[in-house]
Order: structure tokens, then sequence, then C-alpha cells
């Protein structure tokens, strides 16, 4: 409920204002940014013996939550993604969450990066060329340093089903170093975050469930993802 227009935040409700003909066709939606960072030139090189582990600085929106800091804490490699630390049940990394069906953005950027990455949402695919008609789908996307992605997507993918699902740098390594963390598709209702509701004419939030004629449009046009 806060506005933050004048301020800084790695996350926002973008409550669209209709009464713009330019914003004609887009609807609210929920967006997040994603700076990675790594110091590592040499993983991956033909350098022998080769690296196992990632050398210097590494993180998400300076944070990260590395396996062997989990493995410390009691989690075994099987369960590394569940909530099996004692002292918290969510990772040290931005948490990302929507309600089933939301639009979301996440804005990908390669901050300070010596290697290129692979961002992957567990689950969910986007465009490659977000306002273009028929794009690949993808699921995951490399980028590098100075560049950035925009995955736009519905939460809970293309059934729209609640759960929590992973962000992750898709190079084992750097999962293992700490860039992941989870997304948390919420029921519809769920009190846990505000309603994002439908675009209106001046943009005010509305608290109003899909009904059966929404739910039925959606199923036949998953592929109606633009911010045009």
């Amino acid at each position: 409920g806060k506005d933050i227009s004048l301020g800084n935040s790695w996350k926002a409700d973008v409550i669209i204002d209709k009464s713009y003909p330019e914003n004609a066709h887009i609807d609210n939606y929920r967006d997040f940014a994603l700076y990675f960072q790594d110091e590592d030139n040499i993983l991956g090189t033909s350098f022998m013996p080769y690296l196992q582990n990632v050398a210097g600085l590494t993180g998400v929106n300076y944070r990260l939550e590395p396996w062997s800091y989990r493995e410390d804490s009691g989690c075994e490699l099987g369960n590394m993604f569940t909530a099996c630390v004692a002292a918290d049940a969510d990772p040290a990394t931005p948490t990302i969450k929507a309600h089933a069906g939301d639009n979301v953005m996440i804005n990908v950027f390669g901050a300070h990066n010596e290697q290129n990455q692979m961002f992957n949402v567990d689950g969910h695919q986007w465009r490659r060329h977000l306002n273009q008609d028929g794009s690949d789908m993808i699921d995951v996307e490399e980028f590098g340093g100075s560049e950035y992605i925009q995955a736009f997507f519905n939460a809970g993918g293309t059934y729209k089903n609640p759960g929590t699902y992973l962000w992750m740098n898709a190079r084992t390594p750097y999962q293992q170093a700490g860039q992941w963390g989870y997304m948390k598709v919420l029921p519809s209702g769920d009190r846990g975050i505000l309603p994002l509701g439908k675009a209106t004419v001046k943009g005010v939030k509305t608290a109003s469930q899909p009904d059966e004629a929404e739910k039925s449009a959606s199923k036949t046009g998953d592929d109606k993802l633009s911010m045009r």
C-alpha cells in the first residue's frame, strides 16, 4: 500500500493509469529487480586443475544463500532448496511474492560480472522478445555484465498453480555459491500480500477476484503477455 514512486525498492506493484491511451492494453503487474554480481574470471576456463568452487564476491542484491551454509545448518543435498535451516525458513536472498495469475515482471541485471550467467525461474516461461508476437517462449536466458533480462509472465505458470518456485542462476557452481531464491505464488485471496487488482481509469487498486469469463479467457490466451 505504500507509494514508492519517489523512493527506491527492488520490488513494486505497478498500478496502471488507464486514462492514458497508450496504457489501454497494459494491466497492473508486480515488478521486481534482481542484480547479479560475480568476480570469478577463471571458473569454467581451461585452467588446470579445474576449479570446483566460485572465487571472489558473489551475490544477488548484495545477498547470498550458499549451499555450504545450509549444509552446516543441517540441510542435506537432497533437500537443499527446502526449509531445512532452523534459523529461518526463507533464504537470505530476495523472496518474490505474487498471487496466482498475477502479471509478474522480473528485471535481471548483470550488475558486475566477470562471466556470463543463466537466469531461470522454475515452472515458468516468458517471451524471448517481450513485445514481439509469436516470440519464442523460454525458461532460461543468458546474460552478462551490463546486460539485462525482462522476464514477464503469469505467476504460477500456464495453469496458475500456487506454490513455492525457485529463481536461480542455472550455472550450478553459482547456485552453490548462493545465487538462488524463492518465488512464492500465493493462492488468490491470500492476505500475505495486497491484491494486485485490475487496472482502472485512474489506476486505483481493486480487490476483485477473476470471474469465470476471465478464467476461461486466460486458458486460451497464454501467449498474450505483452507490455504494449
